[in-house]
């Protein structure tokens, strides 16, 4: 089936939308000899057997006339009756010139468009049936698509030939079917006569040439919107061009695969050594072909049918290596070259070119302890093929330097991975890993032959005491000389065991607050003590304090609490890994009151004399207190109760003075429910 041919008709300039809920109609517009042509399908095969039957119409909408855009668009209708393909009769003279005419009237018109079955089951019945239908959908629009008179007889194409420069245009298109018989949206292309696109000539065609063949490349993506096909012309001399295929070469990829950029398509060559040149041109979905690119040439040849073989490596004085080979083929080749490699599987590099094709033998005078050598023979046409790896090694038993820069890390389950610094040594042929639980016993190697990688992942076992895993890891050479150990690492094995849980033993309330005291955990890689308190009218807790290892108190006062309340203490002992320990069993108490609270400590007076008045003022910022009471006495009298001040008052300004006169104050806080502070220090002051 060639449903990879709607693409090349839905898809380039002109359409607008990618997908639709519903079968809909999709639009090309070209402008061509001041006419506007239309090409349009449908997307999909019902739509198109129904779109056969009640035909096209086909509506113009002016949208700006002398570049003003008009307020409400005029509308025209442009088919005075439906567009349908031609009656059968009138193919006649058509398909007489027109191979592609005679393919879009078999596909419309004939009796059968068989494909294969070979079982006469009702099921199957409707899924060949349906299949055949596609068929001709299929062939039908790539038909419509290389022929404009299989477009046009089709009743696929329509020419606009009233248009004018100073008008631009909106052209729909939709099909006469009624909706109860099948639901289709109509299709919408808008067009400017102003805008003439020449169809662009195609670049950058490359050409492979191989043994009495070529394959002929070139870019595609940049073409995708405008051409949906390609003619590939070939010429012996340069001038006289003729097609390779009467089809143009088309795009077969899925749609929905990924593509890729290039086209590729592949030709023979009647024989080797003779140039033929080749040029490609696009055609659009009008039938038009684009211009012709520039010509590639050149010339298929015999391809390298053997490659060379190395029969010896001999060791002189293991300083030198002398290879000798020998080629069997029958390409006629340029030169030699000798490759070289630390293994097997290289990279190579190229340490001896331009060796001439008659020189069987050649010495490697700076060889490595390790060797792996081949022969490269390369031919006139650039192509290349190297022989089979020839290890040669020289005698060595210096070992390689110790792995550097190991690091490792753990992961919660248990999955070690070590890394390391990749050595340096040409003839290194890998690592060994050895691993121990404690850094004083012998270490057991863990890898069963050297590892190539500078990573090693192994799953240790974490239900364990034994907190730590140490690794060490050797280098081997080719020759098998050991490396020293690497420094050792240490790997703490991941912590899935809480902390034991601490204990209180004991608490206190008096006056000044609740003094706890507790046993810490005893697990041994516990990092803090987390003490979290609570009123009892409260649910969730508060953190209070954090003890480390450079803060190992067991006791804690805490001078942070009211009277009123009741409160709740709790520990939780938190680990090297952050794993908590189950909060201890709460504590209770409560801050004792017997009446008294702090002391009023700062307090000033001084004297104004220009208003007659002493002024008494002091810090006090406790919470609670109800008012103040201000005691005064005069000279060595003792202070009785003077004056009362509310609460949110600091300070007094006594205006009851006697000239020449000592007086003492004394303040007090009296709080809500009784309780007072101790009366503060006496201040003295003359007036």
């Amino acid at each position: 089936m060639l449903l990879v041919l709607i693409p090349a008709v839905t898809s380039a300039q002109g359409v607008e939308g990618d997908s639709f809920k519903l079968p809909t109609v999709r639009i090309l517009s070209k402008i061509k000899n001041d006419t506007v042509l239309l090409r349009w399908a449908p997307t999909d095969a019902v739509s198109w057997q129904l779109g056969n039957k009640y035909g096209y119409s086909i509506e113009k909408y002016i949208l700006s006339r002398n570049g003003e855009r008009l307020n409400i668009p005029e509308r025209q209708t442009i088919t005075s009756e439906p567009i349908k393909p031609l009656p059968l009769d009138q193919w006649e003279t058509i398909v007489e010139n027109d191979d592609y005419a005679l393919i879009a009237a078999q596909a419309i018109y004939g009796d059968s468009f068989e494909v294969d079955t070979n079982t006469g089951s009702d099921i199957t019945t409707i899924i060949q049936k349906a299949r055949e239908i596609e068929q001709r959908y299929s062939f039908a629009l790539f038909a419509a698509d290389i022929s404009k008179n299989a477009a046009n007889a089709s009743g696929l194409l329509y020419l606009d030939n009233d248009v004018s420069e100073s008008e631009q245009y909106v052209y729909k298109i939709f099909a006469n079917i009624p909706k109860s018989a099948h639901a289709m949206d109509s299709g919408y292309v808008f067009v400017d006569p102003n805008v003439k696109a020449e169809l662009p000539q195609i670049k950058e065609l490359k050409a492979d040439f191989a043994n009495r063949s070529v394959i002929l490349s070139w870019n595609k993506s940049f073409y995708e919107d405008i051409y949906i096909g390609y003619f590939l012309e070939k010429s012996e001399d340069g001038l006289n061009f003729k097609a390779v295929d009467e089809l143009p070469i088309i795009n077969t990829e899925s749609p929905t695969g990924k593509e890729s950029r290039y086209f590729f398509k592949a030709d023979s060559l009647q024989e080797n050594y003779k140039t033929y040149h080749y040029r490609i041109r696009g055609i659009d979905a009008f039938g038009e072909k684009g211009p012709v690119s520039e010509s590639v040439s050149g010339e298929g040849f015999v391809s390298l049918d053997r490659s060379a073989t190395i029969i010896s490596a001999d060791v002189i004085n293991n300083a030198r290596i002398n290879l000798q080979w020998e080629y069997l083929g029958e390409a006629d080749i340029e030169y030699f070259e000798l490759e070289r490699a630390g293994r097997a599987s290289g990279p190579y590099a190229t340490i001896r070119k331009n060796i001439s094709k008659t020189i069987r033998s050649v010495t490697d005078s700076i060889p490595n302890t390790i060797n792996y050598y081949r022969i490269k023979i390369v031919d006139q046409h650039g192509q290349s093929k190297s022989s089979q790896p020839y290890l040669a090694q020289l005698i060595d038993s210096i070992p390689p330097t110790k792995p550097m820069n190991v690091y490792g890390k753990v992961d919660s389950v248990g999955n070690v991975t070590l890394s390391w610094k990749q050595n340096t040594e040409d003839d290194l042929l890998g690592y060994r890993v050895f691993s121990s639980n404690f850094k004083s016993d012998e270490f057991s190697e863990i890898t069963v032959d050297p590892i190539t990688d500078t990573t090693f992942s192994e799953k240790i076992n974490i239900n364990t005491l034994t907190e730590s895993i140490y690794y060490r890891i050797k280098a081997i050479d080719q020759h098998f000389n050991p490396s020293e150990y690497s420094e050792l690492i240490e790997i703490k094995r991941p912590d899935i065991f809480p902390p034991v849980t601490p204990i209180f033993k004991s608490v206190k309330s008096d006056e000044e607050g609740i003094q706890l005291g507790w046993i810490n955990s005893s697990s041994t890689d516990v990092t803090n003590h987390l003490l979290y308190r609570r009123k009892d009218t409260e649910r969730s807790w508060k953190l209070v304090a954090v003890f480390n290892n450079t803060r190992p108190d067991t006791t804690y006062v805490d001078y942070d609490v009211s009277y009123a309340n009741y409160y709740e203490y709790t520990l939780i002992a938190v680990d090297d890994s952050g794993l908590e320990s189950d909060p201890a069993k709460p504590v209770r108490s409560k801050r004792i009151d017997r009446g008294v609270r702090k002391v009023i400590e700062d307090v000033f007076a001084s004297v104004d004399r220009k208003n007659q008045k002493i002024i008494l003022a002091w810090n006090y910022n406790e919470p609670g207190v109800e008012r103040y009471i201000i005691y005064r006495g005069l000279a060595d009298n003792p202070a009785s109760i003077y004056k009362s001040v509310n609460a949110d008052q600091n300070q007094f300004e006594d205006l009851s003075l006697t000239v020449n006169s000592e007086y003492t104050y004394r303040v007090q806080a009296i709080y809500q429910g009784g309780a007072k502070s101790p009366l503060s220090e006496t201040i003295k002051i003359k007036y």
